[in-house]
């Protein structure tokens, strides 16, 4: 092939692109919904921990503000765990605990374990509630936990609250696009019209839109890596470091 050849991009080569572009779009999907349901998990233990000591507890007030002030101190690159976050999460794990991963034997020993400690595994297959069969699993894992901020901030009806999130998966809205038809009001069901809007796209459009669905600011937050070399020293150790560096300068001076 001369040089004339290489830069001419033919049908053929064309298709060839558009074959990988979609290949990429529709594996950076898969992984953008697979750290998202993790990130919720994560977000409703953490929740529910919260809850645990907050509400019934022995954490006095103000206990929220420092634990996010300590943890940003000990994890400098760390966002999305802000006071107010962190209260998000609890309140999205208060209400779907009602529906959620609760057995029908569930006694005080359930309470006293989420005091003690944090499971962020609760999504996963194995341990999805067996009472929670009416909630489909998928479709709860296909938004973002800013797209759960919104629908609960609207409504805490539970069969508005699982409407709301199949029409968004199904139609694949960003956020903000959530945002503005829930300023509309809540969606009803429209039992007359076809559900079949993503299928009427093309697999790379789709793939497209569902990417967008998880720009999402929680999401970036969660698998930020900043300062994450720091990390593998104590705090302790990094400040004295610090402080002798300080004075070797000084002493140069």
């Amino acid at each position: 092939m001369n040089a004339e050849n290489k830069s001419i991009l033919t049908a053929e080569l064309k298709q060839a692109v558009q074959t990988i572009k979609g290949a990429i779009l529709q594996s950076q999907s898969r992984a953008a919904r697979m750290i998202s349901g993790t990130q919720l998990s994560l977000y409703f233990g953490v929740g529910l921990y919260v809850s645990a000591n907050s509400r019934k507890g022995t954490w006095g007030t103000g206990a929220i503000k420092v634990i996010s002030e300590q943890l940003r101190r000990e994890l400098p690159g760390l966002r999305g765990f802000s006071e107010e976050s962190i209260k998000k999460m609890r309140m999205f794990a208060e209400f779907w605990s009602q529906y959620l991963n609760r057995s029908p034997m569930a006694t005080e020993l359930t309470l006293d374990s989420a005091r003690e400690s944090i499971t962020h595994d609760y999504f996963s297959l194995t341990k999805w509630s067996p009472t929670a069969t009416e909630i489909n699993r998928e479709e709860f894992l296909g938004i973002s936990f800013s797209h759960h901020m919104e629908i609960l901030h609207k409504t805490k009806d539970i069969n508005e609250v699982l409407y709301c999130i199949h029409e968004a998966v199904v139609h694949q809205w960003d956020k903000y696009t959530l945002r503005d038809v829930l300023k509309a009001g809540i969606p009803k069901p429209d039992h007359t019209a076809p559900n079949n809007f993503p299928q009427t796209m093309s697999s790379t459009r789709q793939a497209m839109k569902a990417i967008r669905m998880f720009k999402d600011e929680y999401l970036l937050d969660y698998i930020n890596v900043e300062d994450i070399d720091a990390q593998e020293k104590d705090v302790d150790e990094r400040l004295v470091e610090q402080r002798i560096i300080h004075n070797i300068k000084q002493k140069r001076l």
